[in-house]
């Protein structure tokens, strides 16, 4: 009896559950979300750019944000760019 006590503390969900103490939550690690974000990528038919130095975001206050040596990949035919780096 005395255990069967314990173990009703312990279920976390309804009758037939597993009995533990915590839901164990997996967080993504950055290599995945990488994969994922490149397969985004590859859908949209989305190539790199070779030869871009530089990229220049001017903003409409006037201030200017640079990008040195940055990887533009871009889809010419539905005005589709990304700039990483």
């Amino acid at each position: 009896e005395a255990l069967r006590k314990l173990g009703a503390s312990l279920r976390i969900g309804g009758p037939g559950t597993s009995r533990r103490k915590f839901k164990n939550v997996r967080a993504m690690s950055d290599k995945a979300e990488d994969a994922m974000f490149q397969g985004t990528l590859r859908k949209l038919g989305i190539n790199q750019v070779p030869d871009i130095k530089e990229v220049q975001f001017v903003k409409e206050d006037g201030t200017c944000m640079v990008f040195s040596n940055p990887r533009v990949l871009a889809n010419i035919g539905s005005n589709t760019f990304v700039c990483q780096g």
